[in-house]
């Protein structure tokens, strides 16, 4: 059995940690308006979100539709490219 590999094992596998600017710079944003969230603190420090105007899927019965039959085809065939690539 061969121990001996092509590159190291160890090649590329650290990365640099991001500087504060870059974190700051890449932070994701999103805005929840506030009468549709309630805002529930449990006992242990953590929140519970819920989301009044939301449907689930016994509310909308197009929940579990096949998306291959909705998306339009060239848009599929993108997605197919982009994820086989």
């Amino acid at each position: 059995m061969a121990t001996e590999m092509p590159i190291e094992q160890d090649y590329d596998r650290f990365i640099d940690p991001m500087s504060d600017e870059q974190a700051l710079d890449e932070g994701l944003a999103v805005d929840i308006p506030e009468d549709e969230a309630e805002l529930e603190e449990l006992p242990d420090g953590s929140v519970r979100v819920t989301m009044e105007s939301g449907k689930g899927p016994m509310e909308d019965k197009d929940f579990y539709q096949n998306l291959a039959e909705v998306i339009d085809p060239m848009e599929l065939d993108s997605l197919a490219m982009r994820y086989l690539e």
